[in-house]
């Protein structure tokens, strides 16, 4: 019945900030995937038709455009536009059944039409230093405003609800909790990262922060963080991508800049700006993790990209973060580098850089889940939107519309729920109703009596009908839930079982780690023994040296050869010191062969380069030793 639905998706407010896009964009591609899905139409407005321009990413999605002209229509005749051009509400749901999502109370002579408003959070309430007055009053007014005058609404998190109900505890508005979830484009997976870094000139190794340069986003805290690392002797660089402009405060993206250059950061952090997308979540796949300093959130996009791409994300314990609890997070207290300093120095020996295959098609599936599971919910709402506003969506048959929505009656046998009898008189019902048998009237005042106790009850059979209608929408609604416990549970039995896939390629890393590690150790000792042996060369030259200068004495003809020996000999300790210190750094490099698999590959080949170098050195010691000998024999057969 879903399919009988035609949505209006209203990016005339939506389209105006970054985060109304990704949730509008999420939401028409999630909907547009389930096997059975309502018609999707997308609205504007005369002034916001510029907007449309923002979402070309789903135009191919939606089914329909239609343009709300309540005033100057001729505007969007004069030019080409490829949709419907309304210029009233009742025109507009001549061509939808639900609009959402509204921002603001919608108008007077749209308020009975099936609509849903959605307040993503309360920012203003919580965080009002980064407000001016006149901005706190306008939106108290407008929330003000939705509580009373809304029949639905829509939040993104049990954490805005809650505050929602905190300040309109009297609010009548009935209120659905929606959390959004990011769906998994195929293109971001298909394409190589590399080449999107090498794009931007970026360092293989990086943490990345795609937040908007927004006073609340935390950018000064993870600033802060990376220079209290640098000072540690972690050097880590960060990207940052987002818009740098914040209207409420001008001049803050300067003071950031700031902040980067007293801190001597200018090196570690590159600033990128708003960016497309898709480069945006292919920087997500190469980087080590994603960081999430954000002091408030209605619900974040960002936490929702890296499940979908299953990366690692080091983020503020905010609510709304914990409410999200995204799969592999890592938390810090919110506000404080210090502890986003330590958390980051604790991972940081064991991220690395690029995408994981294996998690990244677990993330894939689990993502595609979510956004399937978000769609349904969405829809959910519309369907319910339909019986709350009472209209029938145009598509609909009268007479399924009459069945659905026909009132309840009581069935005075077995007092269950049954459709209205075609065979009982109608003034009988409420005293069947009641068992109360109708007996004739034999005066006025038996009629009056007989009347009086109808309306009554007919009134307790009216309650009970509204009473009975909520115990079948409820029943209905568990009858959902119990569906949907059925889809979590296969869902965690897919989620365990690849948990448990991950155990068994962690075991097997593990295994070969070991393997590796007792490998290194062998190279270490060969390279203790070949060094020992150096040093007894080194010995032994020393004292050839000696000998050969004595020799140059006796003959003179055989000075410059001995002088020649004598620099080579000096040529060859010096190498010995370099090499002793060689050895120094192979041994701190084994040790960074016990954190990470890749490295410990590379250095075990450098470390057989370096035995190569050494054996060769140890062949030409024996050489040298060789040439002294003769030379010796020389000189005792000349003298």
């Amino acid at each position: 019945m879903i399919s009988a639905l035609r949505i209006g998706i209203w990016v005339a407010e939506a389209g105006s900030w970054f985060g109304g896009i990704s949730y509008v964009e999420n939401l028409v591609k999630s909907i547009a995937t389930l096997p059975q899905r309502p018609k999707l139409v997308l609205v504007c407005t005369t002034s916001t038709r510029q907007y449309l321009e923002r979402f070309q990413s789903i135009h191919a999605w939606v089914d329909q455009f239609v343009c709300l002209a309540q005033s100057h229509p001729w505007q969007i005749e004069e030019e080409i536009f490829s949709g419907i051009i309304c210029q009233t509400y009742a025109q507009l749901f001549e061509q939808i059944d639900f609009l959402y999502p509204c921002l603001q109370a919608i108008d007077s002579t749209a308020v009975s039409y099936p609509h849903a408003a959605w307040i993503p959070d309360f920012q203003h309430v919580d965080l009002p230093q980064f407000f001016a007055q006149e901005d706190i009053d306008e939106r108290n007014a407008l929330f003000s405003e939705i509580s009373v005058r809304s029949p639905l609404l829509v939040l993104s998190s049990q954490h805005t609800a809650g505050k929602f109900q905190s300040l309109y505890p009297d609010s009548p508005t009935i209120r659905r909790i929606l959390s959004f979830h990011t769906f998994p484009d195929n293109e971001w997976y298909d394409a190589d990262p590399a080449e999107i870094v090498s794009t931007y000139q970026l360092p293989d190794r990086f943490l990345i922060c795609n937040n908007q340069f927004w006073q609340h986003k935390g950018h000064t805290i993870l600033f802060d963080a990376i220079a209290q690392l640098q000072q540690c002797g972690h050097e880590i660089s960060v990207v940052c991508t987002g818009d740098t402009s914040d209207y409420r405060n001008a001049g803050y993206f300067q003071q950031l800049q700031q902040q980067i250059r007293d801190l001597r950061l200018s090196d570690q952090v590159y600033i990128l700006g708003a960016i497309p997308r898709h480069h945006q979540m292919q920087l997500m796949r190469q980087s080590l993790a994603i960081v999430q300093p954000s002091n408030y959130e209605g619900w974040s996009t960002i936490v929702e990209e890296a499940q979908t791409l299953g990366k690692p994300i080091v983020l503020s314990d905010f609510p709304v973060h914990l409410e999200q609890n995204p799969d592999r997070a890592l938390y810090f207290s919110q506000g404080k580098a210090q502890s986003l300093a330590a958390t980051l120095s604790e991972a940081l020996p064991t991220l690395v850089a690029g995408v994981d295959p294996a998690s990244e098609a677990i993330a894939r599936q689990r993502a595609l889940e979510r956004a399937t599971a978000f769609a349904k919910q969405f829809c959910q709402i519309a369907w319910e939107s339909q019986f709350i506003f009472s209209r029938k969506p145009q598509t609909m048959s009268s007479q399924l519309w009459d069945m659905l929505s026909a009132p309840l009656t009581l069935n005075p046998v077995s007092n269950s729920i049954a459709p209205p009898s075609s065979t009982t008189h109608p003034a009988a019902e409420p005293s069947m109703a009641q068992n109360v048998p109708i007996q004739n009237p034999s005066g006025p005042d038996d009629v009056e009596h007989l009347r009086s106790q109808l309306r009554r009850t007919q009134l307790e059979l009216t309650q009970a009908q509204a009473e009975l209608r909520q115990v079948f929408t409820l029943r209905r609604n568990v009858n959902q839930a119990v569906e949907q416990a059925k889809v979590f549970k296969a869902s965690a039995e897919e989620r365990l079982s690849g948990i448990q896939h991950l155990n068994q390629v962690a075991e097997e890393r593990s295994r070969l780690i070991e393997q590796l590690h007792q490998v290194a150790e062998e190279r270490l000792q060969l390279i203790e023994d070949l060094s020992q042996a150096a040093e007894e060369r080194l010995v032994l030259n020393e004292s050839l040296e000696h000998q050969a200068n004595e020799f140059a004495a006796r003959a003179n003809k055989f000075e410059a050869r001995a002088n020649e020996f004598e620099a080579r000999a000096n040529e060859f300790e010096a190498k010995s010191t370099r090499s002793q210190q060689k050895v120094e750094r192979l041994q701190q490099r084994v040790e960074k062969l016990k954190r990470s698999l890749d490295s410990s590959k590379q250095q075990v080949s450098e470390l057989e380069q370096q035995i190569s170098e050494l054996e060769q050195k140890v062949v030409y010691l024996s050489s040298l030793q060789g040439i002294s000998r003769t030379l010796r024999k020389k000189i005792l057969r000349r003298s």
